[in-house]
């Protein structure tokens, strides 16, 4: 599975070089042309020949190629695969994702999560977008995040490697716009520091 993808990759960075290529030497050629004068040439006989056909043949088959490769890779990294003893596991990354979200919604002080979580060869990267209430430390609060975020997906998903968890805090909110949810969690939140 990751050989495909890798594959896939490797073939969308080389379309993107190619894509590159071609509008940098397109570009160069218009501003040298507004500054140089060049002999009118004429391109009607090159697009009727057989040249001219092979070009535009070859353009649309790199073109196709890279929408196919961008597509199936895509497909490809929808799941996370590992060995154990007795075969073969297999986990949708969507299945992460809102494992993660439930983890990070367990905490007093995060209003809102958002994660994405992002397969690698060996493991997986977690980025997750957080509004946060803000009557409490953001460094505290990520660090104490991240970690929670890295032990519970090893522990319960069985993945060693937790490459990192990027936390992006998007905002911060008042609890006074919501005074009547605070009771209840602040309980949550003391009995889980008294279970530490």
């Amino acid at each position: 599975m990751n050989t495909f993808s890798n594959v896939f990759k490797i073939i969308s960075l080389c379309c993107v070089i190619l894509f590159t290529l071609v509008f940098l030497v397109g570009g160069a050629f218009f501003v040298i042309a507004s500054k140089a004068t060049f002999k009118v040439v004429s391109i009607d006989g090159f697009i009727q020949s057989f040249w001219g056909r092979f070009v535009g043949v070859v353009a649309m088959v790199i073109g196709l190629v890279f929408i196919a490769s961008q597509y199936l890779a895509s497909k490809k990294e929808d799941c996370i695969a590992f060995d154990s003893a007795e075969g073969e596991v297999v986990i949708a990354v969507s299945a992460i994702e809102d494992f993660v979200k439930r983890v990070s919604s367990s905490f007093w002080e995060v209003k809102d999560a958002i994660p994405t979580v992002e397969p690698r060869d060996d493991g997986v990267s977690v980025e997750l977008k957080v509004v946060l209430w803000d009557d409490k430390n953001i460094q505290s609060t990520t660090a104490k995040i991240q970690k929670t975020i890295k032990n519970q997906i090893q522990d319960f998903f069985g993945l060693a490697n937790v490459h990192q968890v990027k936390v992006l805090v998007m905002r911060t909110v008042s609890r006074q716009t919501a005074p009547e949810k605070e009771p209840a969690e602040k309980e949550t939140a003391v009995s889980e520091e008294e279970n530490q």
